[in-house]
């Protein structure tokens, strides 16, 4: 008799304990998303997508200036002639 009645008090008491240590461990797939992408704001180790656009804007702006000044030079339009027998202000 003392037995049942002791196995009734706690048999609810371990199913209890087992299912909220069941649902404890339980994080709804969020795990998974972090293991297949724990960075999600970085496209590289160190840069954020924004950041990572901006360093490409002005990469290729210095590099279009830099081109622009080339032709110029090429072309022989960055600075007036040196040839002329009067001063040039420049």
């Amino acid at each position: 008799m003392r037995n049942a009645a002791a196995f009734r008090t706690i048999a609810p008491l371990a199913f209890l304990a087992a299912a909220a240590s069941l649902t404890a461990c339980s994080d709804g797939g969020r795990l998974w998303s972090y293991r297949n992408n724990p960075t999600p704001d970085m496209n590289t180790l160190g840069m954020v997508k924004e950041t990572e656009t901006n360093r490409d804007v002005m990469t290729h702006e210095t590099n279009g200036r830099a081109l622009n000044d080339d032709g110029a030079r090429f072309w022989l339009t960055d600075r007036p002639s040196r040839l002329t027998p009067r001063r040039v202000p420049y």
